[in-house]
């Protein structure tokens, strides 16, 4: 994402009095962009009540880095470690949240909206996550959730329309309302999906 992009939409958040979580990543390894600690620090100036998170798989963490992104405002640095080796070496650095996926069955991931095989059915009902969070791309397009890696179902432009525009337009709301009465059968993505938000059974 553009730097200045970036910016807008923080004051955006900032504008509009956002007071909750921001994580500055959506598709991609967040450590790869080398401008982070400096877009940690932007955001913090900008947002100074709210929850910054980080969640990396720390092949490009050092500790040193780690120090800075804290230093920088960063509240959670998260690193979801694929195998021992990446546990070993972060492990015990300060501030630093280990989450070991290496010793674990596919049982505990989800299929991407149906773009991942890992042995789960589809899920059926609620989904709390167009009720209370917003995933924007690089480009400042609104996609529904985090498992839109084909960009199947974009909510709309937050450069353009405003971050507060999108959030109440009707593809939001036409997403909210069939997810309300539990038919994900309607919508796109979440009609292959098995993430269980909300609480509902599989």
């Amino acid at each position: 994402m553009k730097l200045a992009d970036y910016k807008n939409i923080i004051n955006q958040l900032a504008d509009l009095g956002y007071q909750a979580r921001v994580v500055p990543y959506l598709k991609n390894e967040p450590l790869l962009d080398t401008r982070m600690v400096e877009l940690i620090a932007y955001t913090r100036k900008k947002l100074p009540k709210n929850h910054i998170f980080l969640s990396t798989n720390g092949d490009l963490l050092t500790k040193e880095l780690a120090k800075q992104l804290i230093e920088a405002g960063l509240d959670t640095l998260k690193v979801s470690a694929y195998d021992w080796e990446t546990h070993k070496k972060v492990l015990g650095w300060p501030g630093v949240r280990v989450w070991p996926f290496y010793d674990h069955g596919t049982d505990q991931f989800y299929n991407r909206a149906g773009l991942v095989d890992v042995g789960k059915g589809k899920c059926q009902g609620m989904c709390l996550r167009p009720f209370q969070q917003m995933y924007i791309d690089y480009d400042g397009l609104a996609v529904l959730c985090c498992s839109d890696y084909k960009r199947e179902a974009i909510m709309g432009d937050v450069l353009a329309d405003g971050i507060e525009g999108v959030w109440t337009n009707e593809k939001y709301q036409e997403y909210r309302k069939w997810l309300r009465l539990g038919r994900r059968d309607k919508l796109v993505l979440c009609r292959t999906c098995n993430y269980h938000g909300g609480g509902v059974s599989r």
